[in-house]
């Protein structure tokens, strides 16, 4: 079993009265277990000995956003390929194993989605509707268990900067929080080097995890990123993903 954190709530305050409603609205998310494995989501069946390190960085990730009463956490990359989307939702299912908190995941990579094939969703979701307010909520999301709603996107947005500027100075993302009662969203962003999105949506986040992966991102990549983010006081820390180093050499 993993180790249990201790309760969250105090940390984020979060109102939960009359928000159940909202949340049961929500179709289920139906995964399957091959296609699970196939795109690495190694977090939900957890028999695959892969969680342990992103358990890890659950644990890390929860003391350091509640020690500073951060709620919103953006996830990006320098480039593509490096793997942020895997991050982000084997991250997301990790922390809907602490069942006292309540989070969701948005895949705000407009330009190039990913999280609806990853989880094989095979309906239809324009997350651009969802963050205009031109269809609900449970039109555009679905929910794993009691405590962690996603809404992914298979409808490339144009004028993705845009959009992502609006949503960081509006009111959808906190308007999602107070209906779900959502004690952490989690935004899956485009890399960062290939346009300004990920600078448009910066004013609204309070902190972002960067994903560089082994033997593809150059330290003049990360080192961009890191120094961007570090100016803008958004630096959460950095992830080396897609990393050769076997488990044997700590004992497990």
């Amino acid at each position: 079993m993993p180790p249990r954190l201790p309760p969250i709530q105090s940390a984020f305050k979060t109102e939960r009265a009359g928000t159940q409603q909202a949340w049961t609205e929500l179709r289920a998310l139906e995964l399957d277990p091959k296609q699970l494995e196939t795109n690495r989501i190694v977090t939900v069946a957890r028999n695959d000995p892969r969680h342990m390190p992103l358990d890890i960085l659950r644990t890390k990730l929860v003391r350091t956003m509640r020690k500073n009463g951060w709620s919103v956490l953006a996830i990006t990359s320098p480039t593509a390929r490096c793997g942020k989307s895997t991050i982000a939702l084997n991250l997301a299912f990790s922390l809907a194993m602490q069942s006292d908190l309540r989070l969701a995941l948005l895949d705000f990579d407009l330009r190039s989605p990913s999280v609806a094939r990853l989880l094989g969703c095979g309906r239809h979701f324009a997350i651009e509707r969802l963050l205009r307010g031109q269809n609900k909520m449970a039109e555009n999301m679905l929910r794993h268990g009691n405590n962690l709603a996603v809404a992914p996107n298979t409808v490339p947005v144009r004028d993705a900067a845009e959009l992502l500027q609006d949503v960081a100075s509006g009111t959808a993302i906190r308007e999602m929080r107070r209906t779900l009662g959502l004690d952490l969203v989690i935004l899956d962003l485009p890399p960062m080097l290939s346009s300004d999105d990920v600078m448009s949506i910066l004013p609204g986040v309070d902190c972002v995890l960067l994903v560089a992966a082994a033997e593809l991102s150059s330290l003049n990549e990360i080192d961009i990123c890191e120094q961007e983010l570090s100016e803008q006081g958004k630096l959460l820390g950095v992830v080396l993903n897609k990393c050769r180093l076997l488990p044997e050499k700590y004992g497990y």
